[in-house]
């Protein structure tokens, strides 16, 4: 498979484009070429062969699309391409999309400071000879093909708006100020309606909010780092720190986590308070959905807690099983002890317990 260090020249990466816009991946484009169509039927698809040479160099391949979109077909082109790659990195696709936040703003500039000048271009070309008119009239109509509409902008802009959310905002991105700048930039340009004033008002809030989570947290962690918590303490700190209804924390900082975990390991003999972090530091994990790793020092808490619960209802499951035998056999005990083997162990029942 294709590795980071694998790279395609611009001029390849431009090749592969211009055969995917021209329709090379379609199905009938090789229909009528008899040995390009013989030759495919037996090896792979075209459409195959271009997603091959765009997964070579995903990266250069995604920045190519965005260097060539000077028009609204290619701008969208590049939208749809960024926002239907599965292979990009989170850091690469917020570059990418920086670089294609940028280029939009610049055209859609441009194609507005045009249409503010136009009135004034007629004029001065009306007093020019009519030979050079005849040339600028000619290379207006190769470039009106360029021009973006109205139309175009409005759905380039929207299109945009709702791959920076998912990137910056809903990805967590801690990129947010990007999507909260464009926004207000369409919303000058009157390409969006005033609605995504509200949107980012909630998103600066909720900013505002992770900030001071952040010094929050490191209040806490302060606090449990200075060796001076107490039981009672540490269980009021914990619970202010849980949701009730999932039974989980509130925070997923890695350095408040593991100092919980380091914490939690001087009070080892609350066994229900140890069985309590555990449950709320899993559910954590599982209510991230993928998003949170935690740290070594969690994991190793977590691995202890458990082992030990288990050889407590080993040691549990064995001295019942003692006591059951001593009723049956009498103190002598059960005579298939180191002779036949008698009939399940103890951890085998708690392995079916479990």
């Amino acid at each position: 498979g294709p590795s980071s260090a694998q790279t395609m020249t611009p001029a390849a990466h431009e090749w592969v484009i211009r055969c995917r816009l021209g329709g090379a991946g379609r199905k009938a484009w090789a229909e009528d070429i008899t040995p390009l169509a013989d030759a495919v039927q037996g090896t792979q698809s075209t459409r195959q062969i271009l997603k091959a040479l765009t997964a070579f160099d995903n990266k250069g391949h995604l920045t190519r699309v965005v260097e060539l979109a000077t028009n609204g077909d290619r701008l969208l082109d590049a939208i749809s391409s960024l926002a239907n790659d599965t292979d990009a990195t989170s850091n690469e696709k917020i570059v990418i999309l920086t670089r294609l936040l940028s280029k939009a703003r610049g055209l859609l500039d441009e194609d507005d400071g045009e249409a503010e000048g136009e009135e004034k271009k007629a004029d001065a070309a009306a007093r020019k000879p009519k030979a050079e008119r005849r040339a600028e009239k000619i290379r207006a109509n190769q470039g009106q093909q360029d021009k973006i509409t109205d139309e175009q902008s409005k759905e380039i802009v929207k299109q945009l708006l709702d791959l920076s959310y998912d990137v910056f905002v809903r990805g967590k991105a801690a990129a947010t100020g990007k999507y909260t700048k464009f926004a207000e930039w369409a919303i000058k340009k009157n390409l969006v309606s005033d609605d995504y004033k509200q949107v980012i008002e909630r998103i600066e809030a909720e900013s505002q909010k992770a900030l001071l989570g952040q010094a929050n947290n490191l209040e806490l962690l302060l606090n449990l780092k200075s060796g001076e918590v107490t039981e009672p303490d540490f269980v009021t700190l914990l619970d202010s720190l849980t949701d009730a209804d999932k039974n989980c924390f509130t925070t997923t900082g890695v350095d408040v986590l593991s100092a919980i975990a380091v914490t939690a390991g001087k009070f080892t003999e609350n066994a229900s308070l140890m069985e309590s972090i555990v449950e709320r530091l899993v559910n954590t994990h599982k209510e991230a959905q993928g998003t949170l790793q935690l740290p070594r020092r969690v994991m190793a808490f977590i691995a202890t807690q458990r082992q030990k619960k288990e050889q407590t209802q080993v040691n549990e499951f064995r001295k019942k099983r003692e006591r059951e035998d001593a009723e049956k056999f009498g103190t002598g005990g059960n005579p298939n002890k180191g002779g036949r083997r008698v009939e399940k162990t103890a951890t085998e029942y708690v392995e079916e317990e479990l």
